[in-house]
C-alpha cells in the first residue's frame, strides 16, 4: 500500500486536450513497437495525460524490428520501451532486445516485453534468457496495471541515471585523484632534487666565500709586509743613491768618464727601483679599498703590465702588443677588482700559450657611445665549442690542479674559479665578459664595462693609475 501511494504522489494526469502532441522538451520517452497500430492507439490512450516527476510522456512509433533498431540508436535518452516479442517472426522481439543490450549497449532504459501469443516465447525462458524488466501478456494489461508497470520501470530508470551519473562522475574524480598523485609524486621528486641541488650549491658558495675570504686576508697581510718591505728598502736606495752621487762628483773632479757614467746607471736603477715601489705601494693601498673611484682603463693597464715584468715567463718568453684608446672616460670602478679581472685573463692567456712557439698576446682598449671594451688576445690552443659553455662554470678547468704533476713539469694548473671570480667582480658594475675562440688559433676575451657618469655614488680625488 506504501509503494502504491508514493507511486500516486508523483503521478499526474493532464488536462485533456484534443491537439496532437509533438516531440516535448524534458519529456519520459517510451519506445512502443508493435506491428499491430491499434496496440499503438490503445497504448498512447491509456498513457497520455500522465505525468511523473514533473515530466509527461513522449511517444515514439516503431512497427518492425528493424525500424526499431534504428530508432533506437537515433535516440540515445530512451527511458522505457514497449517492446512485442512476435511482429516479422516468431523471436523478432528477442533480437531487439539483443542488440538494445549488446549492439547498442544500452543498459539503463527498462525492457518490458508485451505478447499476443506467449506460447511462442514461454515467460519463464524469456525471463531467464534475455535481459528484461517485466513481461506481460496483451490480454491481462489492463490500463491500471499498464501504468503500474510504466510507472515502476520510469523510477527504476530514473534510478539508474542517477547511479551512472554519479559512477562516471566518481571515476572522473578517481582519475583526476590518479594523475593528482602522480603529479604529486613528481613535485615532490623535483622538490626534492632542487633542495639536494640547493644545498650542494650552498656548499659550493660557501667554499667559495671561504676561499675569497682567505684570499682577502692573504692580500691583506700581503699588503702590509710589502709596506714594511718598501719601507726598510727607501733607506738603504737613498744611501746607494747618495754614494753614487758623490762618487759622481769625485769622478767629474777627476775626468773620469767610465766612474761617472757607471755611477749614473746606478743612480738610474735607484730611480726605477723607487718608481717600482711606489707603484707596489699604490697598488696595495688601491687593492685594499672596496670603494668604486674614477679609474682610467688605460693608466689602470699600464701600471699592472709594468708590475707584470717582474713575471721571467711575462717579460722574457712572449712578445707583447698594446694598443690603447686614449680618449676612453674615467669610469667608477673598484680598482682591486678590474685588477684581479685583468690579471687572470693574462694569466690564462699565458696558460693557454705554454709550449706554444712564438706566443703573442695582445691588450687592446676601445669604446661605443655606452661601453668600454678590454680586449685580451692570446696566440694559445684556443677553445673547442663545447668547452666554451662551460669555461665559467666553477671549479671547471682543462688544466691539472695544483699537486697533479704540474709543478715537476712547469705545466699551468689551475682551480677552475679564475673566470668564474671574474664574472661575480663584473657583475656589481654591470660588466660581462665574452670569449670569441677557435681550437688552434688562440681567443680573444672581451670585458665589457657600461659608461657610467663618474661622480655618480664614487669617490674621487684619488690616484689616477
Amino acid at each position: 500500500m506504501e509503494n502504491e501511494k508514493n507511486m500516486n504522489d508523483k503521478v499526474v494526469y493532464a488536462e485533456a486536450t484534443t491537439e496532437e502532441r509533438g516531440p516535448t522538451v524534458g519529456a519520459w520517452k517510451i519506445l512502443i513497437v508493435d506491428d499491430e497500430h491499434e496496440v499503438h492507439d490503445v497504448t498512447k490512450l491509456a498513457l497520455a495525460d500522465v505525468v511523473f516527476d514533473g515530466k509527461p510522456i513522449e511517444f515514439i512509433d516503431a512497427y518492425s524490428g528493424k525500424e526499431a533498431e534504428e530508432l533506437i540508436l537515433t535516440h540515445p535518452d530512451l527511458a522505457i520501451i514497449l517492446l512485442d516479442v512476435v511482429m516479422e517472426d516468431d523471436e523478432t522481439g528477442l533480437r531487439v532486445v539483443e542488440f538494445i543490450r549488446k549492439t547498442a549497449n544500452r543498459h539503463c532504459v527498462r525492457i518490458i516485453l508485451r505478447t499476443g501469443q506467449p506460447g511462442h516465447a514461454p515467460e519463464r525462458n524469456v525471463v531467464i534468457n534475455y535481459d528484461i524488466n517485466d513481461y506481460k501478456a496483451k490480454t491481462e494489461l489492463t490500463a491500471q496495471k499498464l501504468l503500474t508497470s510504466i510507472i515502476s520501470a520510469l523510477r527504476a530508470y530514473d534510478h539508474l541515471n542517477i547511479i551512472e551519473a554519479n559512477q562516471v562522475e566518481i571515476r572522473g574524480l578517481y582519475s583526476e585523484l590518479t594523475e593528482y598523485s602522480g603529479n604529486l609524486e613528481k613535485m615532490v621528486e623535483d622538490r626534492t632534487q632542487e633542495l639536494v641541488d640547493l644545498n650542494a650549491n650552498l656548499e659550493r658558495l660557501v667554499q667559495e666565500k671561504s676561499k675569497l675570504l682567505v684570499r682577502q686576508e692573504k692580500s691583506a697581510i700581503v699588503g702590509r709586509l710589502l709596506q714594511g718591505f718598501v719601507h726598510n728598502l727607501r733607506s738603504p736606495l737613498t744611501a746607494i743613491r747618495g754614494i753614487s752621487y758623490l762618487i759622481h762628483v769625485e769622478a767629474a773632479r777627476r775626468s773620469d768618464e767610465v766612474i761617472n757614467e757607471r755611477s749614473l746607471k746606478i743612480d738610474e736603477i735607484c730611480k726605477g727601483m723607487n718608481a717600482m715601489m711606489e707603484r707596489l705601494m699604490a697598488k696595495s693601498r688601491m687593492d685594499q679599498v672596496d670603494l668604486r673611484k674614477p679609474i682610467n682603463i688605460n693608466n689602470l693597464i699600464k701600471n699592472e703590465l709594468e708590475l707584470l715584468e717582474a713575471h721571467s715567463v711575462f717579460k722574457n718568453q712572449i712578445h707583447k702588443e698594446y694598443i690603447f684608446d686614449e680618449s676612453l672616460p674615467d669610469i667608477p670602478l673598484v680598482y682591486s677588482d678590474i685588477s684581479q679581472v685583468l690579471h687572470n685573463l693574462i694569466h690564462n692567456a699565458m696558460d693557454a700559450m705554454f709550449g706554444i712557439d712564438n706566443p703573442k698576446l695582445t691588450i687592446r682598449t676601445r669604446q661605443n657611445e655606452t661601453l668600454v671594451y678590454i680586449d685580451v688576445v692570446d696566440t694559445g690552443c684556443g677553445i673547442t665549442e663545447n668547452e666554451i659553455e662551460l669555461i665559467f662554470d666553477p671549479f671547471y678547468t682543462t688544466k691539472p690542479a695544483e699537486g697533479d704533476g704540474g709543478e715537476e713539469t712547469d705545466k699551468p694548473t689551475g682551480t677552475g674559479l679564475g673566470l668564474h671570480t671574474c664574472l661575480g667582480l663584473l657583475k656589481s658594475v654591470g660588466g660581462r665578459i665574452t670569449v670569441e675562440s677557435q681550437s688552434d688559433h688562440g681567443s680573444v676575451f672581451t670585458v665589457n664595462l657600461p659608461k657610467v657618469d663618474s661622480g655618480l655614488g664614487t669617490e674621487s680625488g684619488g690616484p689616477d693609475f
